[in-house]
Parts: structure tokens; sequence; C-alpha cells
């Protein structure tokens, strides 16, 4: 479970770098990122990618566009992460 929490960790870390490479920490009014790891039955281990983010009117980016990029970039890690840790599972 601590690879779990991990990915989980490494994810949301690149999601917020993601956000502030591209708006400046001072337009950035509300930043709330949340990623979860469930198991099912049906499905396996499904993962939640939740971001909020609230800028500053003087941004004149597409903030909705930003935020599913850096949602994108997460799952992006969290599946290469989680391809690795098969990988060793079955190599260990």
């Amino acid at each position: 479970m601590d690879d779990i929490r991990q990915i989980c960790e490494e994810a949301e870390n690149a999601i917020r770098k993601y956000i502030f490479s591209k708006v400046k920490k001072r337009y950035i009014r509300n930043l709330s990122v949340e990623i979860s790891a469930e198991q099912s039955e049906n499905y396996g281990l499904q993962f939640t990618v939740t971001v909020e983010l609230s800028i500053h009117p003087i941004y004149k980016g597409d903030v909705n566009r930003l935020v599913d990029k850096a949602a994108d970039l997460a799952f992006k890690i969290i599946e290469k992460n989680m391809d690795v840790l098969r990988h060793e599972k079955r190599a260990g």
C-alpha cells in the first residue's frame, strides 16, 4: 500500500508543478488536488484524480484546459508507475 500512496503523491506533485509552471502563484486563489486509489472487484485498482483550481480573472488562459492537461499528466505518471510496480512484482 505504501507503493500506491507514493504513486498518488508523485502524481499530485506533478499536477502542482505543472500548474505552477503555467500560472504565477500569486494569481492562484485556490488549488485543491486529490488523488485516490480504490480496489474494485470488477475493474481492479482504480485511480481518481480531482483538481479544483480558482484563478484571478487577470489570468487570460483557459483554466479548464489547464486542469485537464494537469490531470492527464497525473494519469500518465500513475500508469507508468503502475507498469513498473507490476513488472517488479512479476520479477520478484
